[in-house]
């Protein structure tokens, strides 16, 4: 079904990470096809990222810079086991989950595949919610 009033509304859900991850999870926030180029745009102008055969690739030293503005863009909260010293469950920072992205790379593919299944944004299923 095509709810056409749902146009434009933003979705978010939230996505369980595994491996050395296990117990946290991250909201994630829907990208639609043209957000995700202006995002890839904002990454050039910045000297992150260039066009290559496959895409893009990462501009060597720039890795800190593409994992923190993923987080940035792309994740609004996180929950689980998380730890920031003694602090149990410290609130969400991009610039950590930044270096979390860029120190376990199953985080960053799980997140690359869930950004792509629009299916569990917009099912009925209650996986997918809205702000």
């Amino acid at each position: 079904m095509l709810d056409l009033e749902q146009l434009g509304v933003e979705r978010r859900r939230w996505v369980r990470l595994g491996g050395a991850l296990e117990g946290v999870e991250v909201e994630v926030r829907h990208a639609g096809p043209r957000s995700q180029e202006k995002f890839r745009q904002k990454l050039q102008r910045d000297g992150v990222i260039k066009n290559s055969d496959s895409g893009y690739t990462i501009n060597p030293g720039r890795e800190d810079a593409f994992f923190r503005e993923y987080a940035e863009r792309f994740i609004t909260d996180w929950r689980g086991d998380i730890r920031l010293g003694d602090t149990k469950n410290p609130p969400y920072d991009h610039e950590k989950m930044g270096k979390v992205l860029g120190a376990y790379s199953v985080a960053f593919e799980q997140l690359v595949r869930a950004l792509s299944d629009e299916a569990d944004f917009f099912s009925e299923n209650g996986s997918a919610s809205t702000p």
